[in-house]
């Protein structure tokens, strides 16, 4: 069986430094110098890169494609009176991660646990505002710093800067400390741990980190 479209557009964005996936498209950084959009996404264009990509007999059904503008972008409040913000509603990454989705759940627990709390007069409304003063910091310094990096390393060109960041991959993957300190910081368990022992998380989100600290270890 083919693999589909979108996974060999995965494949060929880990192969090709210089490539950005585009919604099932193996599409060159380059790709501003094409006629225009339309060309961009014409079923010639589309075809080639996935030819270029994983050669095979037969074309390509591709029958959604779109290019994507990489961009990032925090709100500047996540909370007007009895109306919060959260997943890509408060923050928006390149998708270079997986870290968005991860991101907006951790928004859902922290936010869902005060308001329960606040709702059956456990707490008073002040908890809530605790929400935005948790969730901003973690998404700036951990999500969008993390998805930037990310970009930064597959749009190198250098040779020599790729072979060093390999180097670095290959020494983190043989050591476990290393390994287990990076899953830590792609999982955002790491930042979380930093805003519990600030005291900025509510304790649902403080049992959900505990919970999640004692199945990795």
């Amino acid at each position: 069986m083919t693999a589909a479209p979108w996974r060999l557009a995965v494949e060929g964005l880990r192969a090709h430094g210089d490539r950005l996936a585009v919604e099932g498209v193996a599409e060159p950084l380059s790709y501003r110098r094409l006629a225009g959009r339309a060309e961009a996404v014409a079923d010639a264009t589309v075809e080639a890169r996935l030819q270029g990509v994983a050669p095979r007999a037969e074309p390509y059904d591709v029958p959604v494609r779109a290019l994507y503008k990489v961009h990032q972008r925090v709100a500047g409040t996540y909370r007007k009176g009895r109306a919060f913000l959260a997943g890509d509603a408060a923050h928006l990454n390149n998708p270079l991660g997986g870290m968005g989705l991860n991101g907006g759940l951790h928004d859902a627990v922290d936010l869902a646990g005060r308001i329960d709390r606040v709702w059956h007069g456990r707490a008073a409304d002040g908890l809530l505002d605790g929400y935005e003063k948790n969730r901003k910091p973690l998404v700036v310094n951990a999500i969008l710093a993390q998805t930037a990096r990310n970009k930064r390393l597959l749009e190198e060109r250098d040779p020599a800067v790729r072979a060093q960041t390999l180097e670095q991959w290959r020494r983190m993957a043989a050591d476990p400390g290393l390994a287990y300190e990076h899953m830590l910081q792609t999982s955002m368990i790491g930042p979380l741990r930093q805003a519990q022992a600030a005291g900025n998380m509510g304790p649902e989100l403080t049992a959900f980190v505990e919970q999640r600290i004692r199945q990795l270890n």
